[in-house]
Order: C-alpha cells, then sequence, then structure tokens
C-alpha cells in the first residue's frame, strides 16, 4: 500500500450505522454512514495488501451528498473539498479491526487515491440488509472498474 503523509490519530468507528453501499462490485467500494452524532460520511476503498483494506473517509453534508446523487458533484469534487478539510485514512484488517488511522489532507493523497475527474454518480443505491453491523469491507480483487467510477488498482 501506498505511504500516506499524515498526523496518526484514535478515531473511534463502532458507532457508525451503513446507510447503503452506494457503489458495489464484488464488495463495497463506496459507502454511505451516519455516526452516531447523525453526521454523514462517505468510505471509499482504495487500497489493500495481504492484510489490510484501505480506506478513505470523509464527512459529507447531506445536501453535497445529494448533490452527487444528483450528478452535480463528483466523488472527486467531494474527496479533494470534504467538510472538515481533511480525510481519515484507516487501514482494516479481516476481522474489521480498524487502525493505522490517520487525518490526511486532500492535497496529500496519490494520484491513484484520488477518483476520476468525471466520477459521477450513475446508479441505484443497494440498500445495506446489515444497518447495524460494523463495518466490514470486503476482500477486493484488482483490476476491475466499479460500475462508472473506474477504480485504479495498480498499487
Amino acid at each position: 500500500m501506498k505511504q500516506l503523509e499524515g498526523f496518526d490519530i484514535q478515531f473511534d468507528f463502532s458507532n457508525f450505522k451503513k446507510i447503503a453501499d452506494l457503489v458495489y462490485f464484488d464488495g463495497p467500494f463506496l459507502s454511505h454512514y451516519v455516526s452516531g452524532k447523525g453526521d454523514d460520511y462517505l468510505f471509499y476503498w482504495v487500497d489493500k495488501d495481504e492484510d489490510d483494506n484501505r480506506w478513505l473517509v470523509f464527512r459529507v453534508s447531506l445536501a453535497d451528498l445529494q448533490k452527487y446523487i444528483g450528478k452535480e458533484l463528483t466523488l472527486r469534487e467531494l474527496m479533494e473539498h470534504p467538510n472538515d478539510g481533511y480525510l481519515y485514512s484507516v487501514d482494516i484488517d479481516n476481522d474489521v479491526h480498524y487502525h493505522d488511522v490517520k487525518l490526511v489532507q486532500p492535497s496529500a493523497l496519490p494520484e491513484e487515491y484520488k477518483p476520476d475527474t468525471d466520477s459521477y454518480y450513475e446508479f441505484e443505491l443497494i440498500k445495506s440488509d446489515k444497518q447495524t453491523q460494523p463495518f466490514a469491507p470486503a476482500r477486493h480483487p484488482p483490476n476491475h472498474c466499479a460500475h462508472a467510477i473506474c477504480v485504479r488498482h495498480e498499487r
């Protein structure tokens, strides 16, 4: 996995509830979660190794999420201008242990972690049947496109 520049932090994801997988192909690539405080977050899968999946997590306003679903904003625009000004990078292992959480500036992301410039949403929501389960990422095979958002896997 790529080395990321950022600040190591502790962050508790245990109170997050999955609302929907927005992009799914053999596992989620982009999922909408709500925190225990009611804040909306997107989890975007960007990388993997033999032990972990790496996700970029960022808070998004409901208005911006609706603009993304309505094709007025791209996923790249959401990631480059997150509500808080930063993203979380988190590695999640097969046992759903969250570790190596970092605060990362959007400008510090490697190009391989950024969605394409035309990453508009094009598909219907897939509702989660496990809304109260902890976030459990699937292992992703390399080199495939998830619907309209082509995810690069040359990492």
